[in-house]
């Protein structure tokens, strides 16, 4: 076979895929396509890049934990075959890149001359990445929905409103169903209430002087007939 048709027939498919900001998930998708791929044994290297400054390593492990405390800027997973010359027929790659400038997308590449080899790694890195994206959009319009039990959209309203009600869950069916049942027992519970004045500053003094009160209206009485009758003799 000659170099043009061995070009020919290695695979070599790129995609680009949604990402949700999650850079774990990167390596958790080299993991799966090195399984899935058989890629074994297996090469790995991990570049990663700031603005002034990069490294290469040579574990998905140690770039991880890189990660983890100095998150990069560019982000370059290279997983392949370890394969001697006579075995080069059977080599897969798998190349997982992401960079700051294509913050919402990630960059997916498998290549190999071993077709089914190759296209198993490349569908389980796939999946990895797709369902961690869907599952973080759907987590996203949860959270972005009303609240479903009291119905607001801010969750710490509806804390606060919770918090201001008693323990007992309420039914209003039931609820309405028992105020019925109290209004038929007893329908001065469902008379008006007349509202009541605020006591008078005067009424103290008036109670204490109710004897001198009644005196006083006596004589009154009295001098308003004399004085009728000396007016009509």
């Amino acid at each position: 076979m000659g170099i043009v048709d061995f070009v020919k027939e290695r695979y070599d498919h790129e995609q680009r895929i949604p990402w949700h900001n999650d850079s774990g998930v990167l390596f958790t998708a080299a993991r799966a396509a090195i399984e899935a791929g058989a890629i074994t044994p297996v090469k790995v290297w991990v570049i990663l890049q700031w603005e002034e400054s990069k490294v290469r390593l040579d574990s998905l492990e140690a770039a991880e934990e890189r990660v983890s405390y100095q998150p990069p800027q560019w982000i370059s997973i290279g997983v392949e075959s370890e394969v001697l010359a006579e075995e080069i027929l059977a080599d897969v790659a798998v190349f997982i890149q992401w960079a700051f400038w294509h913050s919402h997308s990630i960059s997916l590449q498998v290549e190999g001359s071993d077709w089914p080899r190759a296209k198993r790694a490349e569908a389980a890195a796939l999946k990895v990445l797709t369902d961690a994206h869907e599952q973080a959009s759907a987590d996203t319009a949860v959270a972005a929905e009303p609240n479903v039990v009291s119905g607001v959209r801010d969750s710490s309203e509806a804390a606060s409103i919770l918090a201001t009600t008693d323990d007992a869950p309420h039914n209003k069916v039931t609820d309405l169903q028992s105020a019925a049942t109290t209004t038929a027992a007893d329908p001065a519970a469902s008379s008006p209430v007349t509202p009541t004045r605020a006591p008078s500053p005067w009424m103290p003094w008036l109670e204490a002087n109710r004897g001198l009160i009644a005196a006083v209206s006596v004589i009154v009485a009295i001098a308003g007939t004399a004085i009728t009758l000396l007016l009509t003799g």
